[in-house]
């Protein structure tokens, strides 16, 4: 203890309190009291005392180890008096109301483990204190509530353990320590148990100094408490008499009988106990040990209280704690805790959790490595064989860090045989620190429910009832955002985000170890939702594996649960939204392959099946016994090879497909290092290898290494699709803002890219080379990339050369990661490109309507291409003919699933004019699908009677009958989707509240767009509107025109033949100043006999003899001579006899001839009777004209061929031209799908085409 001179200044706020021992006299600094582990976090504090009698200052002395601060000039402390550091005022001010006010505010906070902590003024040390909280130091102010109080403020030294005792019972920050007064107590060193064999006597024996008495506080079992002196006589088991080592003889008793004691010293008033007081493990103890070990597993014990155990059982459907005792390996942990675990409580087995002591975790070497603070003994009762669990969590375990410690373990209670369990370390503070969980940026969630946990609800603090955050400082922000992604419209933006937010390699392995494995809730519940820090981006953990790889429900018979998915189960959110990528679906599968051919084909899990059973024979069978399990571990074997055999044939055979479980890898497959980035501006982490894929299939890259002027391990999971690039950055966080939204990105350089420039080798899993390259930094390579302000890009990745000559400097200093900046050739002459999205990328169970499909075919060459068609597979139905398309035109298409989806499908499109072929990307469609009945898998039906009317100020209003109402699975949101021309896929999209309208704001001006409507529950997204047609948001509502009484002449004029008057305009520029679009005059006139009547038959004759619109030409001329009187029937003839009819209809026979027919015009197959009657006629003689008139003007034929013949009405009445039949099919298909008349005329009047045809 260091003395200073007295000092007279201000006096610190903190006023004497309490009484300093007698004799002091001498002023000077003491740190009196150390609160440096709090039960509640921000009320740590540091006293220090002025034990003299007279103020000292400390204005100018520093804080200046452990934590830091200065005091201010003139702070003194009085005499016998404190003064109280803090790291928090507000935190102690509530926690200590009625403590004295602290001096400073300190920065750092002191260790929960011990450290040094210095008062220094200038270079004289005030006081200095190195405590501890481990033995002989007081254990109970690690966390459980005391502080470290010193005993005797004049002591010489209070820089050692036995200064120092715990706070009896509160801190007493600002005042007199409980201890001043007594005297020294004694010291408490090693204390030791000897042989605990049972039948014979075990000694207890402690190292004493400075005691009067030593006593040994005893209770067996759970008996009463009961003392017994302890001597230092030689003749306890205490060694030589007099040596400081006090002991005392615990009676024989019986093997595994549970006995716990205190070391209590005295001398004086003083008393010393190990453990201390306060100790959250408050006391040692030891387990008769029996005659040789049971069996060869790790034997765990828990001991609990008669009257606790019953209260435990009478309570076992709750998560309330009761007192237990833990023992293992020759420890005894008293003070643990345990509840009942599981959603299952009622079985003769149950599974329990158990909480250590606070800071006394269980050590258990043989059982795991690392110290547990709370573990699970979990029950597999429907696991015959016994390993089922810890196989799969063995196998997540090789690929995945954060997966925790986990074994086998026999486990007694109360002394005698419980059961064979598997130990699960829980997901606590201890697993997190050790795996680096608890660093900056971390976030581990953990689902509270099943239903609806990525549903976006409008705040971070709707997330707060699904999910429990247990580490890291995330607040819901961050997993926020990330719901906000995997709940909006399936849009190109979305899929880029979700690459961006999630570790893509880690998600892929973690899906495919779900399907492989069976685990068939990992992403509806069983999980942990973690942020690497490592990464800053989100992956899983998987939890929860008791009915993975094949195990069954609860109660039933070790037949293994057999389920055809190849995706993971349930109506959940994220997977809907992953499968509408098809580069994830692809990297999918792939690995996928790679880990059935492992783990199943290559039979790794059998193996370790076959290595474990002997281990735990013994065991299995006293379980199977003892818990009333009819089948033995044989039989739990067998289940398993048939799940295992189930398995590998449905994925490597039921699903082996193009867009499903690929075939065996080829064999040799080289990738291509096609980017490098060295000596770029932020230093290493900005760094970056990108590789490309060449060839036509995708690469399982996991376990590849970098090596050379670059080195890294790409972790599994890493798959690069055919023809992508790939991007190993030197920090993924870091160098984020360099790369595009949506580039693929895997692991990271250890230490960037040599700046000196090397060779770059590409090695796979078994060390074979599969690329490379070598990069100079000096002329004649590129020179750019030595200064940052470039990368080094391959010329041409798919031709690779080497060579100065095959490289360039990128454009931009952070180059073209992800293949961004790569050449793209000129267009070829002839090429169609075909894209398609589905409406829904999931159905539920059973559901007969199909899904609808919008498919686009473009012509992306440089020539016009005719005679275009169109066909689906995966059981699809789409329009036969696409017709012509200019170069850079596009059509849209609407296709839809025909019969009930029984499993998951894969659709894809394919559009053809001779020998030229586009097909699309695969779209994935799947079932809703749980095997339990915790999760709705009702989906809500589509919203009816759409109509869109755009409005001035880019404003778009829509509206829609709601579906029926469901009590099941109510509506949550209504998803508005936005497409743009020539997409096939939303571009935009918005969520808005459950209702029937919306009026949308933010949609860009003159740019086209169409629009959907679908309505969202917990279970998923049900069917869209068939898209809008294209409609144009525009500043004015009498676009093109400045006013609207000219609009208003135009429409009549075009659309009426005549010209209107004044009132007439002014009646309708009063009703559109009122609200009503300009398009309902146009809709008005459309019913007018001159359209109906004299122009409609006409267009539907084209539409059933030809399965298109007419040209204008054609619809003029026969509108005329229908207006002369030529009848329907004559034209129809004329019609009959036509090349092009002909060509349709002329090689088929009558039967197939009215079977064609049925399809074309009423869109259904024949029935039997129709059928029937329509060929008889033909084979008396009735020609195929009038039946095709026949059909066309029935009741059934004008309702089927409208949405064709009122698309053709409203471009002749408002354009004097018939629209191709790329133009219009948004249109056709919006009118068959129950859209209004006015959206499709709003359409055309806000097109540019309108535009330019008035001029």
């Amino acid at each position: 203890m260091a003395v200073v001179a007295a000092a007279v200044g201000v006096v610190a706020t903190v006023a004497p309190v309490g009484t300093a021992p007698a004799g002091a006299a001498e002023p000077a600094v003491v740190i009196t009291e150390i609160h440096y582990h709090p039960a509640v976090d921000g009320r740590e504090f540091l006293e220090l005392h002025n034990p003299g009698d007279e103020p000292i200052g400390i204005g100018g002395a520093c804080l200046t180890a452990g934590i830091g601060g200065c005091f201010a000039a003139g702070t003194a402390i009085p005499a016998g008096g404190f003064a109280v550091v803090v790291e928090s005022p507000a935190d102690y001010a509530a926690a200590f109301p009625g403590a004295p006010a602290p001096v400073l505010t300190y920065t750092g906070s002191l260790s929960n483990g011990g450290e040094r902590v210095t008062v220094t003024d200038g270079d004289t040390v005030l006081d200095t204190v190195e405590y501890s909280d481990s033995s002989p130091w007081p254990s109970s102010p690690d966390g459980n509530g005391p502080s470290l109080e010193l005993r005797d403020p004049l002591t010489d030294d209070n820089d050692t353990a036995a200064a120092w005792e715990a706070s009896d019972p509160a801190p007493t920050p600002g005042a007199a320590n409980n201890s001043w007064g007594r005297g020294p107590a004694p010291v408490i060193g090693d204390v030791a148990v000897g042989p605990t064999a049972a039948g014979a006597p075990t000694a207890v024996t402690a190292t004493v100094s400075g005691a009067e008495t030593v006593e040994l506080e005893l209770v067996i079992g759970f008996g009463t408490a009961r003392v017994i002196a302890m001597a230092d006589d030689g003749a306890h088991g205490d060694g030589a008499a007099g040596d400081g080592v006090y002991g005392a003889t615990v009676a024989a008793q019986p093997a595994n009988t549970l006995v716990r004691y205190r070391v209590l010293a005295y001398s004086g008033d003083a008393r010393s106990t190990v453990p201390d007081a306060g100790d959250a493990r408050p006391r040692l103890g030891f387990v008769v040990a029996p005659t040789t070990p049971p069996t060869a597993l790790p034997l765990l014990q828990w001991f609990i209280d008669p009257d606790d155990l019953r209260t435990l059982m009478e309570n076992i459907t709750t998560n309330d704690y009761v007192p237990a005792v833990v023992a293992y390996g020759g420890q005894v942990w008293d003070g643990a805790e345990v509840r009942g675990q599981g959603n299952t409580r009622d079985e003769p087995k149950v599974s329990f959790k158990f909480k250590m002591p606070d800071g006394q975790p269980l050590v258990a070497s043989g059982l795991v490595t690392d110290p547990v603070d709370e573990f699970v003994i979990d029950d597999d009762r429907v696991d015959a064989m016994g390993t089922t669990t810890l196989i799969g969590l063995d196998a997540y375990g090789e690929r995945n860090p954060f997966i925790p410690q986990r074994a086998k373990v026999r486990v007694h209670r109360n002394g005698s045989f419980f059961g064979l369990f598997t130990f699960l370390e829980e997901w606590e503070d201890a697993f997190f620190s050790r795996v680096g969980l608890d660093r900056p940026g971390a976030a581990v969630y953990e689902p509270e429910g099943v239903d609806g946990v990525f549903v976006d609800e409008g705040s971070p603090d709707a997330l707060r009832p699904r999910f429990e955050e247990l580490a890291g400082d995330d607040d819901y922000e961050g997993l926020y955002e990330l719901v906000q992604v995997i709940d909006s419209p399936p849009t190109p933006e979305r899929t880029a985000r979700l690459r961006d937010l999630f570790d893509g390699p880690a998600l892929v392995e973690f899906l495919a170890m779900g399907a492989v494995l069976q685990h068939w809730d990992q992403t509806v519940h069983n999980f942990f939702l973690i942020r690497d820090p490592d990464t800053g981006r989100w992956r899983f953990g998987p939890v929860d594996l008791d009915n993975s790889l094949g195990l069954p429900p609860h109660g039933t018979p070790p037949t293994s649960l057999r389920m055809s998915r190849v995706f993971p189960f349930g109506p959940d959110s994220l997977v809907s939204a992953l499968r509408t990528d098809p580069v994830f679906s692809e990297m999918y599968f792939r690995r996928l392959r790679t880990l059935v051919d492992d783990l199943l084909a290559g039979g790794r899990l059998e193996a370790r099946a076959d290595a474990l059973a002997p281990w735990i024979a013994t065991d299995v069978e006293q379980d199977r016994v003892r818990y009333g399990r009819v089948h033995t571990a044989a039989q739990g074997r067998a289940a398993f090879s048939d799940y295992l055999d189930f398995r590998e044939g449905l994925l490597l055979d039921v699903h082996r497909g193009a867009f499903e479980v690929p075939g065996p890898p080829s064999s040799g497959l080289n990738v291509v290092v096609s980017e490098i980035a060295y000596a770029a501006t932020g230093g290493p982490g900005h760094d970056l290898v990108e590789l490309h894929n060449p060839s036509t299939e995708a690469i399982d890259l996991s376990g590849w290494t970098i090596e050379g002027a670059a080195t890294s391990e790409l972790p599994p999971g890493t798959v690069l699709p055919a023809g992508a690039f790939l991007v190993v950055p030197g920090d993924q966080e870091a160098s984020a803002a360099s790369r595009p939204s949506g580039t693929l990105v895997a692991g990271k350089l250890a230490a960037g890219v040599a700046d000196g420039g090397g060779a770059l080798v590409i090695r796979d899993a078994t060390g074979s080379v599969r690329g490379g390259a070598t990069y100079g930094t000096t002329a004649p390579w590129p020179t750019a990339p030595t200064t940052g302000a470039a990368t080094l890009e391959l010329v041409d990745p798919t031709s690779p050369g080497t060579g100065p000559s095959s490289w360039r400097a990128s454009a931009t200093p952070t180059g073209s990661p992800g293949g961004s900046g790569n050449p793209a050739g000129p267009p070829p002459a002839l090429r169609l490109s075909v894209s398609a999205a589905a409406d829904q990328v999931e159905v539920s169970p059973g559901d007969g309507r199909g899904v609808g499909f919008s498919v686009v075919v473009a012509n992306t060459g440089t020539t016009s291409v005719a005679g275009i068609s169109l066909a689906a597979t995966g059981g699809a139905r789409c329009p036969a003919v696409v017709g012509s398309l200019a170069p850079g035109a596009s059509a849209r298409l609407r296709c839809r699933s025909t019969g009930s989806a029984t499993r998951d499908r894969t659709f894809t499109f394919t559009a053809w004019s001779g020998s030229l072929v586009g097909r699309s990307n695969p779209v994935q469609v799947r079932t809703l699908d749980h095997a339990t009945q915790y999760l709705e898998r009702h989906l809500p039906g589509a919203p009816t009677s759409p109509e869109a009317t755009v409005r001035a100020g880019g404003r778009i209003d829509l509206r829609w009958t709601r579906p029926a109402p469901s009590t099941v699975a109510p509506p949550r949101w209504i998803v508005i989707t936005e497409c743009a021309p020539g997409l096939a896929a939303p571009t935009g999209g918005t969520l808005r509240a459950p209702g029937s309208t919306a009026r949308l704001d933010h949609l860009p001006l003159d740019r086209p767009v169409q629009l959907a409507v679908a309505v969202r529950n917990r279970s998923g997204t049900g069917p869209t509107t068939v898209p809008t047609p294209e409609l144009t948001p525009r500043s004015s509502v009498s676009f093109p025109f400045a006013d609207v009484p000219t609009l208003v002449e135009r429409l009549v004029v075009d659309a009426d033949g005549r010209q209107p008057g004044p009132v007439e305009i002014g009646l309708w520029e009063m009703v559109i100043e009122d609200g009503v679009s300009p398009s309902q005059l146009v809709v008005d006139i459309l019913a007018k006999p001159r359209w109906t009547v004299d122009v409609a038959p006409v267009v539907r004759l084209y539409a059933a003899y030809f399965g298109r619109l007419p040209d204008q030409a054609g619809l003029d001329f026969w509108v005329a001579e229908y207006g002369r009187g030529v009848g329907l029937s004559a034209i129809s003839t004329a019609f009959a006899h036509t090349p092009e009819f002909r060509a349709r209809y002329g090689p088929l026979t009558d039967l197939q001839f009215v079977t064609q027919l049925y399809r074309n015009v009423f869109e259904r197959e024949p029935d039997l009777a129709g059928r029937r009657y329509w060929v008889d006629r033909l084979s008396t003689g009735l020609t195929r004209g009038r039946v095709v008139t026949a059909f066309s003007e029935s009741f059934e034929g004008q309702v089927r061929l409208a949405p064709m013949v009122q698309t053709s009405l409203v471009w002749t009445a408002m354009t004097g031209t018939t629209p191709t039949m790329a133009d219009a099919r948004p249109a056709v298909d919006w009118l068959a799908g129950g859209g209004s008349l006015l959206t499709v005329v709003e359409g055309v009047r806000t097109s540019d085409r309108y535009a330019d045809h008035v001029g």
